[in-house]
Order: C-alpha cells, then sequence, then structure tokens
C-alpha cells in the first residue's frame, strides 16, 4: 500500500487593518488606529469598599543571639557579647619611625635637630627718630633736632608765697545743706575779704583766717 505525501504551505493570513478594509473602512492604517480610541465621556466613580479586618500579628522575629546560635555559636549570651569586640590594634608608629622607614638615619636628638629651620637673614635697620623728622622737614644737624625738643622756660607764677593771700571757694553743701568751702589761694589784687569780712563770692562770710566751722556730722 502506497501513501501519496503533499506538501502543505504556511497560509499568511490578513492583519486586523486589512479586515477592516475588506469589511469597508476608509482610511489609512494611522487613521485606522486613531479611529480605535474612543471618544466617550469619562464614567462616574464608584464607592469606595468596605475596609478589611485587620490581619493576625505575627510571631516575633529571633534575636540576633538566637540566629548566631542557629549559626552554630555555642556559649552564653554573655559571652557571644564579648565575642563581638574587636581585638586591639597594634600601636602606630611613631613620627620618628615613620622618618626612619623613609630612609632617616640618625639618633631621636639629630632628628629632632633636623626639624630646626635655619635662621633668617637679619632685616634692614630701621630709621632713627631724627632720620625720621628729616624725612618729614626737619633741616638742621641731630644736636639742633635735640636742642629744638626743649621748651621755653615758662613764666614764674602768680601764686607764689608772699604774693597771694588765703580765700575761699565754694565746694559744695554740707550734711546740713548749708554750704561748704574749702580754702584757695588768691593772687593779690583780687581780694575777697578773707581779713576784711567782705562776702566771698559764694555770697557767705568766712568766720576767719582759720576757715569756717564745718556743718555737723549725720547720726
Amino acid at each position: 500500500m502506497s501513501i501519496n505525501k503533499v506538501a502543505i504551505g504556511r497560509v499568511q493570513g490578513l492583519s486586523a487593518y486589512e479586515v477592516a478594509v475588506e469589511n469597508g473602512f476608509t482610511g489609512t492604517e494611522p487613521e485606522w488606529l486613531a479611529s480605535l480610541i474612543g471618544s466617550g465621556t469619562n464614567g462616574v466613580d464608584g464607592t469606595d469598599g468596605v475596609d478589611g479586618t485587620d490581619g493576625q500579628d505575627g510571631e516575633d522575629g529571633k534575636s540576633a543571639y538566637e540566629l548566631a546560635l542557629e549559626l552554630g555559636f555555642t556559649g552564653t549570651l554573655t559571652e557571644w557579647l564579648e565575642s563581638l569586640q574587636g581585638l586591639d590594634g597594634e600601636d602606630g608608629l611613631s613620627a620618628f619611625e615613620l622618618a626612619q622607614e623613609e630612609g632617616f638615619t640618625g639618633t631621636l636628638t639629630e632628628w629632632l635637630e633636623s626639624l630646626k629651620g635655619t635662621d633668617g637673614e637679619d632685616g634692614d635697620d630701621g630709621l632713627s627718630v631724627f632720620d625720621i623728622a628729616v624725612n618729614n622737614g626737619f633741616s638742621g644737624t641731630e644736636q639742633e633736632w635735640l636742642a629744638s625738643l626743649k621748651g621755653e622756660a615758662g613764666e614764674d607764677s602768680l601764686l607764689d608765697a608772699g604774693e597771694s593771700h588765703l580765700g575761699w571757694i565754694l565746694a559744695g553743701q554740707g550734711l546740713d545743706e548749708k554750704p561748704m568751702f574749702v580754702p584757695f589761694p588768691i593772687p593779690l589784687g583780687n581780694n575777697y575779704g578773707v581779713e576784711t569780712g567782705v562776702p566771698t563770692p559764694s555770697g557767705a562770710v568766712p568766720g576767719g583766717s582759720d576757715g569756717i566751722p564745718g556743718g555737723s556730722g549725720g547720726a
């Protein structure tokens, strides 16, 4: 018994756009795609649903210590906490030791001396006061400039002994609110009547050359 072999080919179907054209659509493919978008208004939002009931609380998680036990740690909680502390690190090198590692050869004292910089050069001498005076217009020798610093002698005061007499000036009020006077040397020719009884400039008459009595003190 013989069987005839029949070759079956692959058939390409029409696209959705081509089917639409066969069914009467007139326009380009982009126009057809645009026609698929609806133009209706949005519907009214629905009412919110009822809240669901709260779920049950989950089980408490394991502590870090319990997880450590599950991963093979054997020991108490205190031992586990102590195991978390790292070992002390090694002491670092001093600056001198680092210098030696970088190639310095010598003692610590020599290294400290090497840190000192060299002395700087001396600065220029500053101007003297006389030089400054010359720069500001003085003309003359230094001796003449020194002599110019001395002022002229003043006149003798008119209040020297034998050329004045005792007077009084108002110094304020005492505790009894009476005027208080203090002695004051007055040049001759300005006689305020210390010995003649003529009122002083304050309007009061001193008791005599020994001064007026002071006010009574407070209790």
